[in-house]
This record gives C-alpha cells, sequence and structure tokens, in this order.
C-alpha cells in the first residue's frame, strides 16, 4: 500500500506543477505575448524551472522535471484544436518545444542539484548550473528556429545576423538569469530561515487530491476560454 500511496503522490504532483505552468502559459505568458517579441520567454523559463525543481524536491525523482514539461506542454496543445492565429500552427508548436527544450536540460542538470560540497562551493556550483541552463535551452531553441526556417522559408530575428543570435542567447538571457536569480535568492533565504527555525513545511496528504484536479481543470478551461 505504501508504494501504492507513492506512486500516486508523484502522480499528483506531477500533474499539479505541470497543470499550474499550462495555467501561467496560458494566462501570464498570453498576455506577454503582447509585449514586444520573445519577452515572454525571459519570464516564463524562470516561473517553469521553478515549478519543475519544485516537483523534484517534492517527490525525490528526478523524473518528474520530464513529466511536469510534458503536462505544460500538453495542455499548450490544446491551442492546436482551436481556431489557430494568423501565423498558423507555428504559433503554437514553438512554445511547446520550448517548454519540452526547458524540461529536458533541467532533468539533464538535476544530477548535478545534490552534488555532496561546501556551502559556498554549492551556491556557485548551482548558480552555474542557472546560467548554463539558459544558455542551453536558448541555443537549442535556436537550432530548432533554423529547423522551422529550412521547412517554411521564413526566416526568424533572431537568426537574421550575428548579432541578433547573440542579442537571443546572451542579452536576453541575462534578464532571463536577472529573474531567475531573484527566485534562486529568495529560495535560499526562505530555506535557511526555515532551517534555522527548525521549521518543517509539510501540507496534508489530502490537499493534492484537490489541488491536482483543480489545477489540471483550471488549465484546460484557461487554453479554452481565452
Amino acid at each position: 500500500m505504501k508504494q501504492k500511496n507513492t506512486i500516486l503522490h508523484t502522480i499528483l504532483t506531477v500533474v499539479l506543477f505541470g497543470a499550474i505552468w499550462g495555467l501561467l502559459e496560458a494566462t501570464i505568458g498570453y498576455l506577454l505575448h503582447w509585449l514586444p517579441s520573445m519577452v515572454s520567454g525571459l519570464v516564463m523559463f524562470p516561473i517553469g524551472a521553478t515549478l519543475m525543481y519544485w516537483a523534484f524536491r517534492n517527490t525525490d525523482k528526478k523524473t518528474v522535471i520530464l513529466y511536469v514539461g510534458l503536462i505544460a506542454a500538453a495542455i499548450k496543445a490544446i491551442n492546436l484544436l482551436m481556431p489557430l492565429p494568423p501565423a498558423g500552427p507555428i504559433k503554437v508548436i514553438n512554445p511547446m518545444i520550448s517548454i519540452v527544450l526547458q524540461s529536458l536540460i533541467v532533468f539533464g542538470l538535476s544530477y548535478l542539484f545534490d552534488r555532496k560540497t561546501t556551502a559556498v562551493k554549492s551556491t556557485l556550483l548551482q548558480v552555474g548550473i542557472l546560467a548554463f541552463a539558459i544558455v542551453a535551452w536558448r541555443g537549442l531553441f535556436l537550432v530548432n528556429q533554423a529547423i522551422n526556417y529550412g521547412i517554411t522559408g521564413n526566416l526568424p530575428n533572431q537568426l537574421k545576423d550575428a548579432a541578433g543570435i547573440l542579442s537571443f542567447i546572451f542579452v536576453n538571457g541575462g534578464y532571463e538569469f536577472l529573474i531567475l536569480g531573484v527566485i534562486y535568492a529568495i529560495y535560499r533565504l526562505v530555506s535557511f530561515f526555515l532551517a534555522h527555525k527548525g521549521i518543517t513545511i509539510k501540507g496534508p496528504e489530502w490537499i493534492m487530491y484537490v489541488l491536482s484536479p483543480l489545477a489540471l481543470v483550471g488549465a484546460v478551461l484557461a487554453v479554452v476560454i481565452r
């Protein structure tokens, strides 16, 4: 019975965090797309990375990182069943690819999360992981854009010249790093405070049975109603 409960807890955790990511993509992400190009990615990857990390911490299973990303991408895919924007399905598929790439990179780097070392070295390692994750997903996304260009003949702004490529990876990535860095700093401060006070936060197990389906339904409705 304990094993079943563990599996159920993992499933509920994946659904919860994946649905929250999908919900935020359908709400905050949608609003951000009205801002200048690529602003959405500056905010949504830090949010997604945080949710994937929390799911990992909640289950101690690295594979949930991939599953959370797949749930979020599947929720985004609902848009393909609805009237498409003028740009066509690529406007939906590209964000889905971004989510999958981000989850693959965070999953790969998760094996470095718990390296046993000093506090200072651990912090530097984790900051380095954050920076590498940003550069890696942006680099892979440019590869995807290049493939799209080969298929459609539409050249994305990021690939028009070397300046656009470098700006997309390092300038936009730098802003993204600052946002993710703030989230990381808050997390470390809260973790230190709770550990210092000997406080352990653990909600009742039943709440997962309520929040997971609610988050999933909310995410689907947000996509459909939008």
